[in-house]
């Protein structure tokens, strides 16, 4: 009888081999789950690689410019819209609140991200900057995108009757009178009589 085989030692791998592949893939363990149906991962060249920190973005911003219209000023975002002609981006996130987020920095919690521009669907970066709920507001009324008095279709009041009132005020008639009269709550005509709202009517 001949003497038994000895186990082989698979040969010692220096660090610089680089990870084990993946049994049967070819493709180094830990590597990321591919797509379904794929069989190799995407490729991404030099270039990306140094404006981009990860594969992830680049094919993130690809999919995003691939959307996306240049003019002279505006970017245009001629994807999926969501809410009031916004554009909906990556992940379903507000187009122009993405663009913000991966080109100019983070957004602080309850911060919104407002236009320039005043055009929606602009997801240029250079136009987009911080604001409160109340600069929201303020920035949507100074550019005439909420409908002022009567032509808002919440009004309860007409320039006409907020001009009568507030003379029959300043003559002696108490708010609360007024209020039942043209039937709204004593809030809402003391507002108006003290133009915290209704600011436009003289």
């Amino acid at each position: 009888m001949g003497q038994p085989r000895r186990p082989t030692t698979p040969p010692a791998r220096d660090s610089q081999d680089g990870p084990l592949p993946l049994r049967g893939s070819g493709r180094p363990q830990g590597s990321p789950p591919l797509a379904q149906g794929a069989t190799s991962p995407p490729q991404v060249g030099p270039a990306l690689r140094t404006i981009y920190p990860s594969a992830s973005h680049a094919l993130e911003d690809g999919w995003f410019f691939a959307r996306v219209e240049k003019t002279v000023t505006c970017w245009l975002w001629r994807g999926n819209k969501k809410g009031f002609d916004y554009g909906c981006g990556p992940k379903g996130e507000y187009a122009h609140r993405w663009a913000y987020r991966r080109f100019v920095g983070a957004i602080p919690d309850g911060m919104y991200v407002l236009h320039r521009c005043d055009t929606p669907l602009c997801v240029n970066y250079e136009h987009l900057f911080l604001g409160t709920q109340s600069d929201n507001l303020n920035d949507a009324v100074a550019k005439g995108r909420v409908p002022l008095g009567s032509q808002n279709y919440r009004a309860k009041l007409t320039e006409a009757i907020v001009a009568e009132a507030r003379r029959r005020w300043h003559q002696g008639t108490a708010c609360w009178t007024l209020a039942r009269e043209y039937g709204v709550s004593t809030h809402t005509m003391d507002f108006a009589l003290k133009r915290k709202t209704w600011k436009h009517v003289t």
